[in-house]
């Protein structure tokens, strides 16, 4: 599990460190920091682990790579290099799998058994804490089906994280620098992704697909994911020019309504694709 928990830190220092690399740096803190960042990344490769941690190298290792050539070498948003490197490299990973014949199954079981020895380790050490340490194992349990898509939405922003640093410390950075979040938006084909999902649940729902599959719920995660960070954008270009208490008690709202808000923001993300909400205000606004 020691991948899993450095996954962060690696996902941002090892496609910087590759985005620096091929900008070639002239200055001398550039250099250093590259350095830096590819020898953390490098020890972080090589550590040997089981099959979860070398699941999760090989996907950051193969999306770090197509992020940075696809977003140094093309001028097209780095939000689409990301997704694509990104669901490259899972699709990658998969075939990885069905070559080697390894069940997908099998990386989940074995981090549902590392935070159940987790959660064990720390109500040994709490004996006070022990039943409820057992149910957060339990919860957790469920949680780790959607562990890989939820891994490969954190990766996404840590690819994008990479990006935004490299504009920073690149003396000549190339490629089309980040946008505000408010712009946030990506190709509207990664429709046909939530259809798959969508078609895949449906499938198990009627018995054509088998139940202990883990694909169609996963790009369901990622595809939901991405389309309530567009719903968000959107809000936030709307709620732009709010007076800060009133953004306060908005934010607190939210967080008491979290279900309903999650639903909303996937609803008006997914419907920003057809009707492009934010050129809409801009065009109403005369900007």
């Amino acid at each position: 599990m020691g991948a899993v928990v450095l996954f962060a830190p690696a996902m941002v220092l090892l496609p910087l460190a590759l985005l620096l690399l091929l900008s070639r740096p002239t200055r001398f803190f550039p250099w250093l920091f590259t350095g830096l960042a590819a020898v953390v990344a490098l020890v972080w490769l090589i550590v040997p682990g089981g099959l979860s941690d070398q699941t999760v190298k090989a996907w950051t290792l193969i999306a770090s790579i197509l992020f940075a050539v696809y977003a140094h070498g093309q001028e097209s948003p780095a939000v689409d290099s990301a997704i694509g490197g990104s669901l490259v490299a899972a699709a990658a990973v998969l075939g990885w799998y069905i070559v080697f014949r390894i069940p997908p199954s099998s990386v989940v079981d074995e981090a549902q058994r590392g935070l159940w020895a987790l959660y064990r380790m720390i109500g040994d050490a709490a004996p006070g804490y022990r039943q409820q340490m057992t149910d957060s194992a339990d919860a957790a349990a469920g949680f780790a089906l959607i562990l890989p898509g939820v891994m490969v939405l954190a990766g996404m922003s840590g690819l994008l994280v990479a990006w935004r640093w490299y504009h920073i410390l690149a003396a000549a950075p190339v490629g089309i620098p980040p946008l505000p979040f408010r712009e946030f938006r990506f190709s509207d084909h990664l429709v046909w992704l939530l259809a798959l999902g969508l078609g895949g649940t449906v499938a198990q729902l009627a018995g054509y697909l088998p139940h202990g599959d883990l694909w169609p719920g996963n790009i369901l995660v990622v595809a939901g994911g991405l389309y309530f960070a567009r719903g968000l954008a959107v809000l936030a270009t709307a709620v732009a020019r709010w007076p800060a208490p009133l953004l306060l008690v908005a934010g607190t709202a939210v967080l008491f309504l979290a279900p309903f808000a999650f639903t909303g923001l996937f609803g008006v993300g997914l419907a920003d694709t057809w009707l492009d909400f934010r050129r809409r205000a801009a065009a109403a606004s005369g900007d």
